[in-house]
Order: C-alpha cells, then structure tokens, then sequence
C-alpha cells in the first residue's frame, strides 16, 4: 500500500510542481497586469483634469472676450 502511494507520488509530482509554479507566476503577472491597468487610469484622470483646464481657460477667454466694449456694441 505504501509503495503505491510512493509510486503515485512521484509519478505526479512533477504536475503538482508544475501546477503550483504555475498559479504563483500567475497571480505574479495578474499583480504586475493590474497595476499597470491602475496606473494606465491614474494617468487618464490627469489628461482630463487637464483637459477641463483648458476648458475652463477657453471658457474664461470668452467671457473676457465678450466684456470687450466692441462686442458688447455689436450684440
């Protein structure tokens, strides 16, 4: 009974090792892909806070623009 257990064991243990290097590599890559994917979203909120100041400065321009005593006489 032992022998067998000992035949099965080293009949599979290079598939348990293989399972387990495996599921760690894995959850290594699944780590390093997330943190990319948070990074990738930290950098995309930054252009569009930039974006809506730019926005906001071209909104600025406009308004300046029509307090101009020429505009306002044409409007």
């Amino acid at each position: 009974m032992i022998l067998i257990i000992v035949l099965a064991l080293n009949y599979f243990a290079p598939l348990i090792n293989n399972i387990i290097i495996g599921y760690i590599t894995e959850n290594i890559s699944m780590g390093a892909l997330e943190k990319k994917i948070k990074e990738a979203r930290l950098k995309n909120l930054k252009l569009e806070g930039q974006i809506k100041e730019r926005q906001l400065e071209k909104l600025e321009l406009d308004n300046r623009n029509f307090d101009d005593k020429i505009t306002k006489k044409y409007i």
